[in-house]
């Protein structure tokens, strides 16, 4: 288990949060960006977090265009994003954004079984993981741990990649660019090449263009077969 690491001053880092001090306000609490589609679930991050450290939201935000668009306007020290999200997914939204900021301190919430697209992301350099199920018990905990620069997975997680290592598919599927893994995911989860287009603002042909660099670099030659290897992956969702 990675567990969380004690606070420590880090000149290069926010400075550290007193769990509980009722002396903080807004202008010097911890700043988080909240990235999820469900307002319901935005607010039971801020009442979790509040209920241990002196936060303040920095914003909430529905997508991961709206996040990629505002981070660096907003400057949170810490970001929690869902790994599912309209339009571009958690993952391509924490590409974008450690590609803006190499450092952000990334906490990425997931569901249940999301081997492949953890392991993706945790490859990124997303430095936090939490499954969704474990939220109220330790999100606080892995905010505290990445905002000082380490790295947190939740237990259940953390003992399964010690236990069994990436996903299997992991390894084949690191051909893939971002982009590319993304595209795969979603026909895997059985959008049609009109409906990816209009979810990642792509034209059509260039999304086509995707699935022919996808069925190349994965040893297939039809979206039947690309439909296949993914439910032996377990990508696609009952």
């Amino acid at each position: 288990m990675i567990t969380p690491s004690p606070l420590s001053p880090d000149p290069d880092l926010p400075p550290a949060v007193t769990a509980g001090d009722p002396g903080l306000d807004d202008s010097t609490a911890l700043r988080v960006l909240l990235v999820d589609a469900r307002a319901s679930l935005r607010h039971l991050m801020l009442e979790t977090l509040r209920a241990r450290y002196a936060v303040a939201a920095a914003g909430e935000h529905y997508s991961g265009e709206e996040a990629c668009r505002d981070y660096l306007r907003l400057r949170p020290d810490v970001v929690i994003l869902h790994l599912d999200l309209p339009g571009i997914s958690g993952a391509e939204t924490a590409h974008r954004l450690l590609q803006r900021q190499p450092r952000a301190a990334l906490v990425l919430l997931g569901r249940e079984h999301e081997g492949i697209r953890r392991d993706r992301a945790l490859q990124l350099g997303v430095r936090g993981y939490l499954r969704e199920t474990r939220l109220r018990d330790e999100l606080p905990a892995a905010v505290e741990t990445v905002a000082t620069g380490g790295r947190y997975l939740d237990t259940a997680t953390a003992r399964d990649l010690a236990l069994n290592g990436q996903h299997p598919a992991t390894a084949a599927l690191e051909g893939l660019s971002i982009r590319e893994f993304e595209i795969f995911c979603l026909h895997a989860g059985g959008h049609s090449l009109d409906a990816i287009a209009a979810r990642l603002s792509l034209g059509y042909k260039t999304v086509a263009g995707y699935g022919t660099r996808i069925r190349a670099k994965l040893g297939v030659r039809t979206s039947a077969e690309l439909a296949q290897l993914a439910a032996r992956w377990g990508l696609v969702r009952g």
